[in-house]
């Protein structure tokens, strides 16, 4: 079972993202911006990032060059409907981008299958 940080704006987004995904076994933490998340991480290390990039406090953006700086090695999941705005992580290894909108279900599979996971 892997530790999953969500970070989202959207509370019906995150919490609907969290759920699907803690039934394929995984154990989730949603924060509502980036600057939540970090603090999240900080307390308890994710050993995958989900997150978009448009948020206040601290964008996805920020939020996965700080976590980064931390912990290079981190998987990442980028989702945004205005994919041009990931456009400063396109050189980092291991981020995936999805655009919006997607499917629960397909965000969850794409986890597991990045962890290595029997679920995938």
């Amino acid at each position: 079972m892997a530790h999953i940080l969500i970070a989202e704006d959207e509370p019906l987004i995150a919490y609907a993202l969290a759920d699907t995904i803690r039934q394929t076994g995984h154990r989730v933490t949603v924060a509502l911006d980036g600057a939540q998340a970090l603090e999240a991480d900080a307390a308890d290390p994710a050993d995958f990032l989900l997150t978009d990039i448009n948020m206040p406090v601290m964008s996805g953006v920020v939020l996965v060059q700080s976590l980064r700086g931390r912990r290079p090695e981190i998987p990442v999941i980028v989702i945004s409907g205005f994919v041009f705005e990931a456009d400063p992580l396109r050189a980092l290894p291991d981020v995936e981008f999805v655009s919006k909108p997607y499917r629960y279900p397909e965000i969850a599979k794409r986890v597991s299958q990045r962890l290595g996971s029997p679920e995938a």
